[in-house]
């Protein structure tokens, strides 16, 4: 009897040691993964997104995505460099795409072919439906490492009131700025306005005159800077400054407000700062928008913005919820909801022509000139030290600027700077 006791008691005891261990399985196997998300959004951009990420939580139980802002793209850029090397890096991040070529030399961020292509490729499928501008930047050396997300474009914003008074059109072409150019300046008014620099807008007319910066693929990689039809839109740039017919914006950054003041005929701008750029408009002038003017008689408009990317220091589970949250923000209602938010632009054209997109931009026309723009929108090829080559761009372009130095010398220093830099990144 003793011993019948002694072994029941034993059972006892052996039994309630088990129930925690029972219970913290059965909590730990519910409780959902966290999926760390960093991105560049502020103001009313940021509430549109916690408010996508709090639809995709709130649609399934197994993650629970956790956004945090951690300034703009280049801050962000340098904190997630930083948290490589402590291994403390977000499960998912935004990132230019030129900074894809980097990471992956450096191993942090994860080929994402294996979620891309599973259930028969649904992934791939999908990112296949989204402008052509858009998906080639998914892709770095045959492989999916990024997922395209908020994407915007070059678009021209123009003041009706002044061509009104001047008795003139809507410019189209290049030809046509010059040609106006020559009656506004005459009342001290520049015919066109850019931000700072116009590296951007550079990039437009190369493209229109048949070549990008850089091209190519792997280790064969040719540079163009100081190609004459790079150097050529330059010059014409140049000599439109020089003679006052055109304006930068200077220490303002942006172009808005030389625009906003009358001292400029159009502003080229990015479609996402289409709502700054409204809030800041004088409520009596009559501005509008359109697709930039064509020059040599073709029109490309470059594509800005960012791609997420997902840490190779994540987990296998993580890495299964990321690409879920990917999944839901380029689906046809979350783009179309992020588009609407924040002047970013729906990723594929069954987006924009839903119904609900239209009679957005029937309720606000000037966001007509983004989505009319979508067939002409291109992204620079990826290639190795992107950033770093176009920060040496900026210098030189504000060389130009600020030093009177020629552009074809100009030119020419980013040429040679640019071949240094990717021969270098090819050969470590």
């Amino acid at each position: 009897m003793k011993k019948f006791v002694a072994v029941s008691a034993s059972l006892i005891v052996a039994a309630g040691a088990l129930a925690p261990l029972t219970n913290l399985n059965v909590e730990a196997a519910s409780k959902p993964t966290t999926i760390t998300f960093w991105h560049a959004m502020t103001g009313n951009n940021e509430k549109v997104l916690e408010k996508l990420v709090k639809k995709f939580n709130n649609s399934q139980d197994k993650y629970v995505v956790k956004p945090t802002a951690q300034g703009d793209y280049s801050t962000l850029k340098q904190k997630f460099l930083a948290a490589a090397k402590s291994k403390k890096l977000p499960v998912v991040a935004q990132s230019a795409y030129t900074s894809v070529p980097d990471y992956v030399k450096n191993n942090l961020i994860a080929n994402l072919n294996k979620y891309v292509k599973q259930d028969n490729n649904k992934g791939v499928k999908a990112i296949n439906k989204m402008y052509k501008g858009f998906r080639t930047t998914a892709k770095y050396q045959g492989k999916y490492y990024t997922v395209p997300f908020a994407k915007s474009l070059r678009i021209m914003l123009y003041n009706q009131d002044i061509l009104d008074k001047y008795n003139l059109s809507v410019p189209k072409t290049w030809n046509d700025l010059q040609a106006d150019a020559k009656i506004l300046s005459k009342d001290g008014i520049a015919a066109v306005g850019f931000d700072q620099s116009f590296g951007q807008e550079l990039q437009n007319l190369a493209k229109s005159n048949g070549v990008n910066f850089v091209d190519g693929s792997s280790n064969k990689f040719k540079v163009h800077f100081n190609d004459k039809k790079v150097i050529e839109p330059a010059d014409l740039i140049m000599n439109m400054i020089n003679n006052k017919e055109a304006l930068t914006a200077g220490a303002d950054v942006y172009g808005n407000n030389n625009f906003a003041s009358g001292k400029t005929l159009v502003y080229f701008a990015s479609s996402s700062g289409l709502p700054v750029i409204s809030a800041s408009m004088p409520e009596n002038m009559n501005w509008k928008t359109a697709v930039v003017p064509s020059y040599k008689d073709k029109i490309n408009t470059l594509i800005g913005g960012s791609d997420l990317i997902v840490s190779n220091q994540a987990s296998d589970k993580q890495k299964t919820g990321a690409w879920k949250f990917m999944q839901f923000l380029i689906s046809k209602k979350s783009t179309t909801e992020w588009a609407k938010g924040t002047g970013y632009l729906p990723l594929t054209s069954k987006a924009v022509e839903t119904t609900e997109y239209q009679e957005f931009l029937n309720a606000n026309p000037n966001w007509k000139a983004s989505s009319d723009s979508l067939k002409y929108a291109f992204s620079s090829p990826i290639y190795p030290n992107a950033d770093a080559i176009w920060n040496i761009g900026i210098d030189a372009v504000d060389s130009m600027l600020s030093q009177k130095v020629e552009p074809k010398v100009a030119l020419d220093k980013i040429q040679k700077e640019a071949k240094k830099l990717i021969k270098e990144a090819s050969e470590n």
